[in-house]
């Protein structure tokens, strides 16, 4: 081997530092000195010509400053992707978008980029520090020590930034999901984009926040059957605790509902437009995959039939004029303060400022709280929920429910029964034995009875509006007319009449509520 394939080969090794001719007569031979080799000058004659070679002479300048290249180079990469990014998000504002386009939503925003080039010059720099540190140095235990300790810190830390960033980016695809679902009628800004309040706005927030769907589930000890308080036409209802000891109502969409999604996005809208202290709130929404959840406060103890403020908001003084459709008692609840609340506005119809009344194909409800008018020709207007109301009025002051019958020679519901002693004079019989005297008096409960039967009355026009029956209950001097008779009530005065009522009735069916319609006479 001659020098010249000696110097080859110790330019190929990268510990070479020195290399040199093992015949001095004719250069040939080959003895190579890795790193850590000490040199000493010597005036002996028979010292060999070592040649020394410059590992930073034979190498390009950007691979001796590969830390410092790679640190400039990551942070070139990150500026370019937020600057794509912004560009993106900017040419598919309004569009429907995709999921890498929230992605570059979420790298767009400055704590996320940021964070992201501090993180990575930070690494970058203990690498190249720690590199020329040791480079001069026969130190490979304590480099791979380092190794062995940076690489899965290093990985962790991507792992956890991931993570927060694919949340974020389901989150982002969540909310714009929600606004694809509920279309023009709500806006972006009534979507709260933070997915948390803070205490001090909890009081004024009204905004319609998104919940992480793990966050129910923990919440609901995963929708547990212990925490199960009802189910309904949407779905069942469960009760959860979050993590800052809020109690909240859940309910979640049945896979087997056919009215589930048309309540879903009625609530979310109404809600961006309805506030009352007679309300139920809803707090939010969950959305994950099919999953559809409705979140709401929690109401201690359970429901009562006294929502009248609630309701004269919904009919008059609210921005929007709503009829409920489905008022009942398991959809008036009390808080802890005994406070009523109106609930679930999932069958709502909202009317504008000029309507009065409106036809539907769609019958939804509660048989026995329906007004005959749109049970039969599916009329919807402000009486639809004075008659419901009429009927909750009966029920609190018998304690009774009005699909039941109430009389052992006549099929009576309670409407029929309490009109039935209304005209014989004896009112106080209907009236629930618990009750106490001391505390309602004969007469105010005749009057609650005679308002009630006002709003039961057959013909739409004959009933009270909201604001007139809040005047008759509050206003004790003011004359009541006298009732006419109301929907859905049957006397029958002998068997024969009973054969043709019965044969005259019909039974219709719509959207799963079967209703057993029967002519007055």
């Amino acid at each position: 081997m001659t020098l010249v394939d000696c110097r080859q080969k110790c330019y190929k090794d990268c510990s070479c530092v020195a290399y040199a001719a093992t015949n001095r007569a004719n250069d040939t031979g080959c003895e190579i000195w890795s790193r850590g080799t000490e040199f000493k000058e010597s005036n002996d004659d028979n010292n060999r010509e070592i040649y020394v070679e410059l590992v930073i002479a034979k190498k390009k300048w950007w691979i001796a400053r590969k830390g410092l290249v790679i640190t400039v180079a990551v942070a070139l990469v990150v500026i370019l992707l937020c600057s794509l990014s912004y560009i993106a998000r900017r040419k598919y504002k309004g569009k429907e978008e995709k999921w890498w386009q929230s992605l570059m939503e979420v790298v767009d925003r400055p704590s996320h980029c940021s964070s992201s080039s501090l993180l990575v010059i930070l690494l970058c720099s203990l690498s190249y520090l720690a590199r020329r540190k040791y480079k001069r140095k026969e130190e490979k235990r304590w480099q791979s020590l380092m190794v062995v300790l940076l690489v899965p810190l290093l990985c962790y830390f991507c792992y956890l930034a991931g993570r927060k960033l694919m949340a974020e980016v389901q989150r982002i695809m969540n909310r714009r999901k929600l606004l694809r679902e509920l279309g023009d009628d709500v806006s972006s800004s009534t979507i709260n984009k933070g997915g948390q309040t803070k205490e001090k706005d909890q009081a004024t927030n009204h905004e319609l926040k998104i919940f992480n769907f793990q966050t129910i589930a923990a919440a609901t000890d995963n929708f547990s059957t212990a925490n199960k308080l009802g189910e309904g036409g949407f779905g069942p209802v469960y009760k959860g605790k979050l993590l800052d000891d809020r109690e909240i109502a859940i309910k979640r969409l049945s896979r087997r509902s056919g009215q589930g999604i048309v309540e879903f996005k009625n609530e979310a809208k109404l809600i961006a437009k309805l506030q009352h202290t007679n309300l139920v709130k809803l707090m939010g929404c969950s959305l994950q995959g099919e999953e559809r959840i409705l979140v709401y406060e929690y109401m201690h103890n359970k429901s009562l039939d006294f929502f009248i403020f609630g309701l004269i908001y919904l009919h008059k003084y609210s921005r929007l004029r709503v009829i409920h459709r489905d008022l009942k008692a398991s959809n008036i609840l009390l808080d802890d303060q005994l406070n009523p609340k109106i609930s679930d506005f999932g069958m709502a119809r909202i009317f504008g400022a000029n309507e009065s009344e409106a036809n539907t194909n769609r019958v939804v409800g509660t048989y026995g709280y329906m007004s005959p008018e749109y049970a039969m020709n599916g009329i919807v207007s402000m009486k639809t929920d004075v008659f419901s109301f009429g009927v909750l009025v009966l029920e609190i002051l018998s304690g009774k429910k009005n699909n039941s019958s109430y009389h052992t020679e006549r099929p009576l519901n309670l409407v029929g029964y309490a009109w039935q002693l209304w005209n014989e004079g004896k009112g106080l019989e209907l009236i629930d034995t618990t009750l106490d005297q001391s505390c309602c008096p004969n007469d105010q409960v005749l009057r609650c009875l005679h308002v009630g039967l006002l709003c039961v009355q057959d013909q739409a026009t004959d009933r009270p509006t909201i604001s007139d029956v809040v005047s008759m209950l509050t206003n004790e001097t003011m004359l009541l007319p006298a009732p006419k008779q109301p929907a859905f009530f049957i006397n029958v005065n002998s068997d024969e009449e009973q054969e043709a009522s019965e044969i005259k009735s019909e039974n219709c069916s719509t959207n799963d509520v079967t209703i057993s319609v029967m002519e007055a006479r």
